[in-house]
């Protein structure tokens, strides 16, 4: 998942609601208790507020279960019909997490036909079109953003579709121009939430424009904001492998539940270290392999990014990767991508060309 999706996400997780999520438990048998939801009557047993401290859980502690719970629960107010505006909305970040990005936002056109100024939905809507490529229409919700007074966020959304139409550095200066205004150091909660997103959102622009430094110094201030950002983490650690920095890269990727994209990681800076660590590595591999053979078993193309990348960077199996690669950009069309697909392309032309020479 990219920077400015997975942190939209998060923006959005604090917008939605405000209560607290409830307190997971654990049994003394082999079974544990996911979340200890609100008694029904409870001022917190609606659906909609459950479902959202589900998504808390899941992010906070990154087991995909507290999901399914979310999207089970949820389950029932969206088969009876007419579902409210809310419930709309936290099933389609269920769905965008899942890369269902058409369902998403078929759910999102629906709460804005009956809300045009909710500010939750324009935001996720914008960050769907802008994932599946769909520049002109992400712009008008940018615009609705502005319309609604969301300034700030409206500027970073307007600055991510100046960016995808090929003018990273009006982009940039755009972004600059607000930032400027929001110092770091002041921000907590939702605020810290927001200028996270934003600075992340800078950085991927500094490395389109060929400027890592700049990007680093984006990644790492938007890391101290949102310290346990699983994209931010790889996004810095790709900076630094590229960089010959793979000690500093492994610090950033320990993480409970490790996903694809951590394992793959993983393995690169243990294939980087001094002679390697094979046993390390090979296992760090059959990880990796299970995660993705269980997404092939489902049929799930959440992590055909990671199968791309995955075929390129550890098997070197760049005709593998462009395959894998072309049928991921039908699926999601950001920069990261765009650039994995140009990537394996022209990998694949070259080993093409040199099997025909020999």
């Amino acid at each position: 998942m990219s920077i400015a999706r997975t942190l939209i996400l998060t923006v959005l997780a604090c917008a939605l609601g405000t209560a607290h999520a409830a307190t997971p438990t654990r049994r003394p048998a082999a079974e544990e208790v996911l979340v200890v939801l609100p008694e029904r009557g409870h001022p917190r047993s609606d659906a909609v507020q459950q479902a959202i401290e589900l998504q808390r859980l899941g992010t906070s502690t990154r087991d995909v279960r507290y999901f399914g719970r979310a999207e089970s629960i949820l389950g029932a107010k969206l088969r009876a019909g007419r579902a409210p505006v809310p419930a709309l909305i936290v099933q389609a970040r269920l769905l965008q997490r899942r890369h269902q990005f058409k369902a998403a936002a078929e759910l999102l056109d629906q709460a804005l036909a009956r809300n045009p100024d909710n500010t939750q939905a324009t935001v996720l809507r914008a960050g769907v079109r802008l994932t599946q490529g769909e520049v002109a229409r992400a712009r008008t919700d940018c615009t609705a953003l502005l319309r609604q007074t969301q300034i700030f966020v409206g500027t970073v959304c307007l600055a991510q579709v100046l960016a995808a139409n090929g003018d990273p550095q009006q982009a940039r200066d755009l972004l600059d121009t607000q930032l400027a205004s929001r110092p770091v150091g002041h921000a907590d909660g939702e605020a810290a939430e927001v200028l996270s997103w934003a600075l992340g959102i800078r950085a991927e622009i500094a490395q389109s424009l060929d400027d890592s430094g700049g990007a680093e110094l984006d990644l790492r201030a938007a890391l101290a904001l949102q310290p346990a950002s699983e994209s931010l983490r790889v996004a810095l650690a790709d900076l630094l492998l590229t960089s010959d920095r793979a000690a500093a890269a492994a610090s950033l990727l320990n993480l409970p539940f490790p996903s694809p994209a951590l394992l793959m990681r993983q393995i690169q800076v243990a294939q980087a270290g001094t002679g390697g660590d094979t046993a390390a590595i090979a296992k760090l591999r059959r990880q990796l392999d299970q995660l993705l053979d269980l997404d092939r078993l489902r049929g799930d193309d959440v992590h055909l990014r990671e199968q791309a990348q995955v075929a390129l960077l550890l098997d070197r199996d760049a005709c593998r990767a462009a395959d894998l690669a072309r049928r991921n950009a039908k699926v999601q069309r950001e920069s990261t991508d765009m650039r994995l697909l140009d990537d394996a392309v022209t990998a694949c032309g070259r080993a093409t060309v040199v099997a025909l020479r020999r």
